[in-house]
């Protein structure tokens, strides 16, 4: 007799003599059927636990991920607003002495001036760690839509103080149309195009050329200034890192989160970021889309 379950084929064998066990035979085989069924239930459940596990494992890292990350953030942004703060209070503190005095009106404005500027900075970092709490917890896919790309450019122009048309040279001959979440889209270029007014040279006006091309099937928006650079080779293992100012650059306000931000969003919607530059020679990054991005 031949049965898949070995051991309740020798307890069968054990128990009853061999003419007997033909007779029951047909039963035998019935228990035998029943139990490779609950064989094969006990693996599918063993695998669906297994996989329960790993899926616990994975949200138990995500969370942990994100409960480090917003410890980090919360600090930053804390010592961050805090010195914007204690800024503004030691203009506020200037600015009553002089205001209200006859010849002083040229300093009272130099003053509101400063404090315009400061409140900006905070405004500034208010958003970028926002921006950073969003793209923690929301789904990047369901708000993919078609973007302009010579839209979403003018509206940087138009936002970014230093920015005019005249600096920018485009190339959207390949595509000039991307799918991905608008808001993210206007995040990253806001950043690349900020950055390459902040590092630009100060004897030269700006210079960004803004070029679309396909790398293996992917869509590929590249962004290069002709500013004072980045030995990106030297920095290649800091370039990514939150609330990191690099040391060569003669630039040092900011919170040093755009290239973090940048590589964050373009992860969140199934893209990536590289990035190339020598100092004094200008930084080079390609920012490239999931392949059904350009439709």
């Amino acid at each position: 007799m031949k049965l898949r379950n070995k051991i309740l084929l020798k307890q069968i064998e054990r128990l009853a003599p061999q003419k007997d066990i033909e007779e029951w035979e047909p039963l035998f085989h019935a228990i035998d059927r029943v139990y490779e069924q609950l064989h094969t239930e006990v693996r599918l459940l063993e695998e669906i636990a297994n996989k329960m596990v790993d899926d616990m494992t994975d949200a138990n890292k995500n969370l942990e991920r994100i409960n480090e990350s917003l410890d980090g953030f919360n600090y930053h942004v804390s010592h961050d607003l805090k010195s914007r703060f204690m800024n503004t209070q030691s203009l506020v503190m200037i600015l009553k002495k002089y205001i209200n005095k006859p010849g002083q009106e040229d300093k009272v404005a130099e003053i509101c001036e400063k404090l315009e500027w400061n409140s900006e900075k905070a405004i500034e970092t208010v958003n970028e760690f926002l921006e950073i709490s969003r793209l923690d917890y929301e789904d990047e896919e369901k708000r993919v839509e078609p973007c302009k790309l010579i839209d979403c450019i003018s509206n940087q122009v138009e936002s970014i103080n230093g920015l005019q048309k005249k600096h920018i040279k485009l190339d959207l001959d390949a595509f000039d149309e991307i799918y991905f979440d608008k808001t993210s889209l206007n995040s990253v270029l806001r950043n690349v195009l900020t950055n390459a007014i902040k590092y630009k040279k100060e004897d030269r006006e700006p210079e960004i050329e803004i070029k679309t091309s396909f790398n293996f099937d992917h869509p590929v928006i590249m962004i290069r200034d002709h500013g004072i650079g980045l030995d990106t080779e030297k920095l290649k293992n800091e370039l990514f890192k939150p609330f990191h100012r690099f040391k060569n650059s003669k630039f040092t306000e900011g919170n040093g989160v755009g290239l973090f931000l940048i590589r964050k969003t373009m992860e969140s919607g199934g893209g990536s970021v590289s990035i190339y530059g020598k100092e004094n020679e200008g930084v080079t990054l390609s920012l490239k889309f999931k392949k059904d991005a350009v439709r």
